[in-house]
């Protein structure tokens, strides 16, 4: 799910049961950061083939993904820590979209 709340834009990754659980938060952007933050553009959440791993797209670019298989999330800014125990960086490069999203 992506909200933006005025203040900041996040990507949570959800599991969905009795309760929505928040697996991971994902920092997108701070508002005040965005330039032409008037102007609308597009967000969309693209699915791999499998449905296991979700990106954030925005304006034609990828900010964010989450593999729900690997419970691994990724994101431009690498913040905030992950709070499951994810190790490694959690910073998205254009080679990780690659792997999960090349034709």
């Amino acid at each position: 799910m992506f909200e933006d709340d005025g203040e900041t834009g996040y990507l949570y990754a959800l599991r969905n049961g009795a309760e929505l659980e928040i697996l991971d938060a994902l920092h997108i952007y701070n508002v005040a950061d965005v330039q032409d933050r008037e102007t609308p553009v597009t967000v969309q959440v693209f699915w791999d083939v499998a449905q296991t791993t979700a990106a954030l797209i925005i304006a034609g670019y990828c900010h964010a993904l989450y593999d729900f298989q690997r419970q691994m999330g990724f994101c431009r800014n690498a913040f905030p820590p992950a709070k499951n125990g994810q190790t490694g960086s959690r910073e998205l490069t254009d080679e990780l979209v690659d792997k999960y999203f090349a034709a």
